[in-house]
């Protein structure tokens, strides 16, 4: 059975119960597949990044995507935004990476009813959207600030690799959950010639990738730790002005895209 996220985001845990890890969340619309049913807890396959948890069964909604009518078509929210009832009262607001299904005049399908939707959005349906480097980077700045949450990937809260999967995915690119997953993509590219929205990843002393940031202009890098932050990025890895000292070792460097 499918299931989606009904609430603006849900913890997706390692065990059911609220004192388990978070090992992720759900953003609202994002789809799951059931595995099994405990209690009021769903353990669950996440449809985009094949992710494992368990949820709540109360914070998520059937799903049947072949009772949609055709007019109505996927978009991801881009930019923190909200659904509004007729008397202009916010049902729920929606962070960026949010699924929600659209027709061409901005209503939108909630739980079988029609409410508007106020803000921006990347259609995912739209075979003319173009991947810009410099829009994924201006996306990113938007998380500026945002404190780091282990398991987190929105706004309120995220952690590393949970920030970048976010930034990629409002800009049409799914990439997987965890650092060490996203250092399989693309292809290593040489520190002197990487660009604005190459992906560059950080190890630990043992070499295992465990660190993961988006690289900027002039040898900066955009990544989360504490909280989302721009860093000087250099070859050996990234330098903390503040402490004076290297915080993560440099990896590898890689363009996914």
């Amino acid at each position: 059975m499918i299931f989606c996220c009904a609430v603006a985001t849900a913890p997706l845990r390692a065990e059911p119960e609220h004192k388990a890890e978070m090992v992720s969340q759900l953003l609202f619309g994002e789809e799951v597949k059931q595995i099994t049913l405990q209690d009021n807890w769903i353990k669950v396959k996440c449809l985009n990044d094949n992710y494992e948890g368990w949820v709540e069964k109360n914070s998520m909604i059937p799903f049947e995507e072949q009772s949609i009518d055709k007019k109505f078509k996927k978009h991801i929210a881009s930019k923190l935004s909200s659904l509004i009832n007729s008397q202009n009262a916010v049902i729920v607001s929606l962070l960026p990476g949010s699924e929600i299904y659209l027709d061409s005049e901005n209503n939108a399908l909630f739980n079988n009813h029609l409410c508007l939707f106020s803000g921006n959005t990347l259609s995912i349906n739209d075979s003319k959207t173009i991947f810009n480097k410099t829009n994924l980077v201006s996306d990113a700045f938007q998380f500026l600030n945002t404190p780091y949450l282990w398991g987190g990937k929105s706004l309120f809260g995220a952690d590393c690799s949970g920030f970048t999967q976010t930034i990629f995915k409002i800009n049409g690119i799914n990439i997987p959950r965890d650092a060490n997953q996203q250092a399989e993509l693309g292809k290593i590219i040489e520190f002197n010639k990487a660009e604005k929205g190459d992906v560059a990843f950080f190890k630990n002393n043992s070499g295992r990738v465990t660190h993961v940031g988006i690289c900027l202009d002039n040898r900066m890098i955009i990544h989360c730790s504490i909280q989302v932050k721009i860093e000087k990025l250099d070859e050996s890895g990234i330098w903390n002005e503040d402490q004076k000292k290297y915080s993560h070792q440099l990896a590898f460097i890689k363009r996914i895209i």
